[in-house]
């Protein structure tokens, strides 16, 4: 069985993959960060440092100089979009096929943020457009939609919960990746994967 969390973002889409075998005992278990462009020397770094952490890069086009032309601005923003999706579609290709069986979750949108920039309907139409891509695989795929309190409360017993105690206890189970200065895309993504399980 294959388990698949995925935590997205325009900037940073955490994804983890865990596979397990008839006794549920974990055989492997991957992660991913999706971001755009280029990595930081640091970046580099880790991604070489860290068994089973990979750095996906999508090219992204940079939007300040064209926000004063909304069509060109809209329409690319829309590409970086997809190109997203389109990443995160061969990491799930890479595993899934060889797999029987797959669960995905994802995380779903946060309509009680206190938050409310364009930069929220750009992760909606992110997560959406996941949602379809995963659908529309032709494979025996159950997709999940996971709210953040549910991870939270998954992980914490607390509905409400920081996103630094998910990130904690991420680093509890997997020290090694102590040396990111922020893993709180693929520790919502590794509890997603865990959720999965139940």
């Amino acid at each position: 069985m294959i388990y698949i969390g995925i935590d997205p973002s325009i900037n940073s889409t955490g994804v983890a993959v865990r596979k397990t075998d008839e006794n549920n005992k974990v055989i492997f278990e991957h992660f991913f960060i999706i971001k755009p462009n280029k990595l930081t020397k640091n970046e580099q770094k880790y991604h070489d440092a860290i068994d089973g952490f990979e750095y996906i890069i999508y090219e992204k086009t940079d939007l300040k100089d064209i926000k004063y032309d909304n069509h060109k601005y809209e329409f690319e923003k829309t590409l970086n979009i997809s190109r997203i999706v389109d990443s995160l579609s061969k990491i799930l290709y890479r595993y899934i096929l060889a797999s029987d069986e797959s669960i995905i979750s994802i995380e779903g949108i946060s309509y009680g943020s206190s938050t409310r920039t364009s930069a929220i309907y750009d992760l909606a139409g992110l997560n959406y457009l996941i949602r379809l891509m995963i659908l529309k695989l032709d494979i025996n795929v159950t997709l999940k939609i996971c709210t953040p309190a549910e991870i939270k409360k998954y992980v914490s017993g607390m509905g409400n919960c920081t996103k630094e105690v998910l990130s904690r206890m991420f680093l509890k189970i997997h020290p090694e990746f102590n040396i990111l200065k922020k893993v709180d895309d693929i520790a919502d993504a590794y509890f997603m994967s865990c959720m999965s399980e139940k």
